[in-house]
């Protein structure tokens, strides 16, 4: 849930353009994404702490601060599956998706039958998201740049408003 409000629709912005986005746009959506799941990872430590000092220590706010890790790694792979829908690259973005699945799954079972606990299942979905942004980037080609632009940020996130409330 942090990763799709963080990621504020951008691979969908991408994608309806009508024209080919250029290089300069995908940086520029890399950029905003990375500041936004940053900063929404950063407030939900916030909030973990705060819940921490009136509940009390917990493994489970452990695991969910580590699992805060996974909010970029979810969200920073919209431009480059953008690309590979655009290029309706349909047959690629199965094999990523099959292959996450295939990582999640072993690296959770693994995990847990070699005694993990609960820190079985964390690892698989850091594991997921880790493959799934690597391999979104690779079939992609995509190497981001960090790009600011006051102009399309305003862009981006006018329409991830929108999109985010919509969903």
């Amino acid at each position: 849930m942090l990763a799709h409000v963080a990621q504020c629709g951008t691979e969908i912005f991408l994608i309806r353009r009508e024209e080919e986005p250029s290089e300069r746009l995908y940086d520029e959506t890399f950029t905003f994404v990375a500041a936004s799941t940053l900063a929404i990872a950063g407030l939900a430590l916030v909030a973990s702490v705060v819940v921490e000092a009136l509940a009390g220590p917990s493994t489970w706010l452990d695991a969910f601060r580590v699992m805060l890790i996974a909010v970029p790694l979810n969200a920073l792979w919209a431009p480059a599956q953008a690309r590979i829908e655009r290029a309706l690259r349909f047959r690629a973005m199965a094999a990523l998706e099959l292959g996450g699945d295939v990582v999640l799954s072993a690296t959770s079972v693994g995990l847990t039958l070699a005694g993990a606990g609960l820190w079985g299942p964390v690892g698989g979905y850091l594991a997921w998201q880790a493959f799934r942004l690597a391999a979104s980037y690779r079939l992609a080609r995509f190497r981001p740049s960090v790009v600011l632009s006051r102009a399309s940020a305003r862009e981006i996130a006018g329409f991830g408003l929108s999109f985010s409330s919509a969903s």
